[in-house]
């Protein structure tokens, strides 16, 4: 039997570790119809905050993510983590 596909307009990427780097860096490069990302023990680099006036971080990344953290994961620190949600 063939398969006629699944045809779909909108995606949500799901990485883990590096694959999330590398998913946020395909990401800013190629708009996609991405309606959101699922990093699961990753996070988005540093390069897509920036400090607000008011001293707060401000995202500098169009699409939404969910950062699913372990402390147990021993490739990416529970505080660098920590630090890429930090307000």
């Amino acid at each position: 039997m063939k398969s006629k596909g699944m045809k779909t307009d909108k995606v949500v990427i799901t990485a883990h570790s590096l694959g999330g780097i590398m998913t946020g860096l395909y990401l800013e490069k190629n708009p996609v119809n991405a309606i959101g990302a699922i990093f699961m023990g990753s996070f988005l680099e540093r390069k897509r905050f920036e400090l607000t006036e008011e001293g707060l971080h401000k995202l500098n990344f169009n699409t939404p993510v969910l950062t699913i953290a372990g402390e147990l994961d021993g490739l990416a620190r529970i505080v660098r983590m920590a630090e890429a949600h930090y307000k």
